[in-house]
This record gives C-alpha cells, structure tokens and sequence, in this order.
C-alpha cells in the first residue's frame, strides 16, 4: 500500500460509477433510494449510528453538526490547540467563539484544560481524534454531562478506530468524518456528519439541505416543529457509489496500518533511543495506526530525527 494507491481505487469504484452513468441519473436523491441513502444505511449499521448524511467536507459535517445542536453567535466551542484549522472554521462560520485549549502527553485535548475553560456560554466539546490517535472520551462525555454541554467528536482522521471497543464517533452527540483524499477512506473530497440520537437525525437532515422538507419524497419526514434552514451540502450519487465501494475496503486498509505500524515501531523500539520515546494510543487496540508520534527530548533531536527520516525517504 504506497502513497499513490492508498485507497486502493480500481475496478470495483469504476465499476460503480459506470453502473450509475449507465442509469443517466447521478442526482442523490430517487424514489427507490439512490447511492449516497444506501452507503449511508450500510455506514449506520456498520457504526451503530442512528442516522449518518454524506455531505461535501469534514468542515461541513462540524458545521452541520453544530447548527443541529442549536450553536449560534456567540456561543463558545471548547477545541483542542492541535487540530487542522476546519474545527476552528466550522465554529466562527456561525458566529460562535472556538475556546482553544491545550493538548496533554498524548497530543489530545487535555482534560484539565477542559474543566477550566468551561464558562457560562460554552455549549459544545469538541475532541479530536487526532491522527488516528483516541482522546480520553469517556471522561470527556462525562465532563460534558455534569456541565450540561454536548460532545461532537472530531473523527476526521479516524475513522474505524475504536476506544475500549466502541467506535469512535459514537460517544458523544454527534461524530463528524471527513473523506478527502488524505483520510483513511475516501472518494476525492467529501463528509460525513452522523448521530446515535434519533432526535437529532431530523435537525441534522435540515441542517446539511436547506431544501429537504420541502422535497416531495422526503416532504413527511421532518416535523413541522423541527424545520428550520440550513445549508446546502449535498453531494452527487458518484460519491455515494464510490464510498459503497471504500466502505468494504475499510478493515482490509485498517489491518494494512496495523501492519505497517508494527514494523516501524519495533525498529525504533530496537533502536534503544535515549532522546526519542514512542508516544502510544490510549487504547492501542483500537487505534487507526496511520500515525507513528514520537516524543522529542529537546528540538535539537526533533531535527536530527526528522533529517535521518526525510534522507530514508520517510
């Protein structure tokens, strides 16, 4: 698995995508369900999601996502300091404050960082999976209940990991997955906001299609009560019919990482460094294994290490 075939697209996604052209309708939305409505089916139950909505970005699923828990101006999103810039985005895109706090030892968000940065406006949690590497959730779920505050996990780059054996995603409110090409699945670009709440499914349908309550098949699914307006972030049925295709693929590229992990991290096991050290998952059981973090005694060691890598062609 090298970096120009990371996906492993071939034949069975062109397969997929001639399939539809061959059907002369690539829109979403079909009477008898198109590819995106059934990839999001086969993605809920394979995740234990109530509902799950593919969608044009990660940064879209956080907005969403947000706009489903009632976020508005000027409300404050607590976000980790070591995430890409989309988490940041998606809060200050409605007006709303990205409280920045600090990472601990196992680059995600520190829970003591967390408890102090809970004022009377903070609304929403959201901890990243950063790396393939699992945050303390459990502990961040239960910080947010004793505040009254929602959790949205960050699963950008994580998709499939699992912490003390449920997946990630799936302990807070609401999980947010991205698709692009760096992510461990992917069809080019693209999203997925997903809940375990049935009472949110509704507010996240409204929320990713400004135009889904009024759309004559789907006109009776939204309660009057819980329309409101949101976005438009749909994507077309070649999506879909790719992600079909990738999700199969998904535990074939996880036991890939696993592999490949296992290899490098046993080499520099053996190397006996005194000045670098592994920085393992919470749960390494679970973990995506996209990432090998190591810990730097001092910056002189973080160059020297990264000029030996970068001369491997690492």
């Amino acid at each position: 698995m090298d970096g120009k075939s990371k996906h492993f697209f071939g034949k069975e996604e062109l397969s997929a995508i001639e399939e539809l052209f061959k059907s002369g309708n690539t829109y979403r939305y079909k009477k008898d369900g198109g590819e995106c409505e059934k990839f999001e089916e086969e993605f809920s139950k394979k995740f234990d999601f109530e509902k799950s909505i593919q969608i044009t970005s990660g940064t879209n699923a956080i907005v969403a996502g947000l706009m489903a828990l009632g976020v508005s101006e000027g409300d404050e999103v607590i976000i980790p300091a070591y995430t890409y810039i989309a988490t940041a985005a998606a809060v200050l895109s409605l007006g709303a404050i990205p409280v920045v706090v600090n990472i601990d030892e196992s680059l995600t968000i520190s829970l003591k960082e967390i408890k102090n940065s809970i004022s009377d406006r903070t609304r929403v949690i959201i901890p990243v999976h950063m790396d393939g590497y699992q945050c303390d959730i459990e502990e961040i779920v239960k910080i947010a209940k004793e505040n009254d505050l929602f959790v949205m996990e960050d699963v950008a780059q994580a998709m499939g990991a699992k912490f003390n054996g449920k997946f990630l995603g799936t302990f807070g409110d609401i999980g947010c997955f991205s698709l692009n090409k760096d992510k461990i699945l992917s069809c080019g670009e693209g999203g997925i906001v997903a809940t375990t709440r049935k009472d949110l499914a509704t507010k996240l349908l409204c929320a990713c299609d400004h135009g889904y309550n009024f759309n004559p098949l789907y006109k009776d699914v939204v309660p009057e009560e819980e329309m409101f307006l949101g976005h438009s972030m749909r994507v077309s049925d070649i999506s879909g019919a790719i992600m079909r295709v990738q999700l199969k693929k998904l535990d074939k590229f996880l036991i890939e990482y696993r592999l490949r992990k296992d290899r490098y991290s046993q080499a520099v096991e053996k190397e006996e460094l005194t000045k670098i050290k592994l920085i393992k998952a919470l749960d390494e059981n679970g973990e995506c294994c996209t990432s090998l973090m190591l810990n730097c005694s001092n910056g002189k060691a973080a160059l020297e290490m990264s000029k030996k890598l970068g001369d491997q062609g690492v």
